[in-house]
């Protein structure tokens, strides 16, 4: 007996005796040993098993994310001399945040990826308060592979 890796992928019970055990014990799009295989037109998410490839479900994220950094670098461009005049106004304490958020931004990713090694190898979660303030940064490790579904290309 496995412990099923992708928990939303597993729906249990028992294998009817005309089915095979994908269609039985794994939920719609997912199949395979412990239903840790995506079927064609599903990605498989880190935290919801596997989701059907789709804009609202894959693309949505990483294209908001686009927008938003394309919005954010006009509003710069049409603002250049402005942006400019005032980072040189400020430019000790620029320098000391950018440090601060340096070093903030890189802590994060180290505890993100210990917690995310540790679970890999077997680890207990961690207690939950810190559990979800982890799930929530999870994104400071830039894995792109979690943000954009390839396997819906």
């Amino acid at each position: 007996m496995y412990e099923c890796p992708h928990y939303s992928n597993c729906v249990g019970g028992k294998i009817t005796s005309n089915a095979t055990s994908a269609i039985s014990l794994c939920r719609e799009g997912a199949g395979g040993p412990l239903c840790s295989i995506c079927s064609a037109d599903y990605f498989l998410s880190e935290y919801e098993g596997c989701l059907m490839c789709s804009i609202g479900n894959a693309w949505l994220g990483p294209l908001l994310v686009v927008i938003a950094m394309l919005l954010i670098s006009a509003g710069l461009m049409l603002l250049k001399d402005r942006a400019v005049a005032l980072y040189e106004k400020h430019k000790h304490k620029a320098e000391q945040y950018s440090q601060r958020l340096t070093v903030m931004f890189v802590t994060q990713q180290i505890l993100v990826i210990l917690n995310t090694t540790h679970k890999s190898v077997g680890g207990k979660d961690i207690p939950t308060p810190y559990k979800g303030f982890m799930d929530f940064l999870g994104f400071v490790t830039l894995d792109v592979v979690q943000f954009v579904p390839f396997d819906c290309m």
